[in-house]
């Protein structure tokens, strides 16, 4: 019986996706067919602006190809670090895939992929490189700390590891702050 009522609860749920797709492009063709709607303009000026940009070949110098460059490699780096909590679930510790932990990496994730594609320049490096700095180090500690007790005596710089994060943390608001407002 319950498999019956899932089969009608998704048909349904597909029914709806398949009339509101249908309305809302209904109602778009409808505004690109009428002259006098307000988004009829919006959306001539965003066809030709694009239409434009894509003509023209943009002029790009090689160090900004270089900075981009990095940038999208430290991208790619915020998805491999998610591999994290997938190696905390894979070892059953799920005290460590705390709410902040899963927050982070998947906000790092989309934020640094809206920097990749709109801001990908000098002001998203700052943030970037200071960010990578600190996770050398954080997985340095992490290196050394899995070496056992031999090593770990030698580790009394974790609270530091902690305090500079949050200075970088604190930082790099800053610096974006300072740089939406310039």
């Amino acid at each position: 019986m319950a498999g019956k009522e899932a089969n009608r609860l998704n048909t349904l749920i597909a029914t709806l996706e398949e009339v509101i797709r249908d309305r809302m492009l209904a109602r778009l063709l409808a505004i690109i067919d009428n002259d006098c709607h307000p988004l009829h303009s919006t959306l001539d000026n965003l066809k030709s602006s694009f239409g434009n940009s894509l003509k023209q070949k943009p002029q790009v110098s090689q160090s900004r190809v270089e900075v981009a460059g990095a940038l999208w490699r430290y991208f790619i780096s915020k998805g491999i670090e998610y591999l994290d909590t997938v190696f905390f679930i894979l070892r059953k510790k799920f005290n460590q895939v705390t709410f902040l932990h899963v927050y982070h990496h998947c906000s790092m994730f989309t934020l640094w992929w809206i920097g990749i594609k709109w801001v990908a320049g000098g002001q998203s490096f700052f943030g970037a490189h200071m960010n990578a700095m600190i996770h050398v180090l954080m997985y340095l500690y992490y290196s050394l700390a899995s070496c056992g007790p031999k090593i770990q005596k030698y580790l009394w710089w974790k609270k530091y590891l902690t305090i500079i994060q949050m200075i970088q943390f604190h930082v790099t608001i800053g610096h974006t702050a300072l740089s939406l407002y310039l």
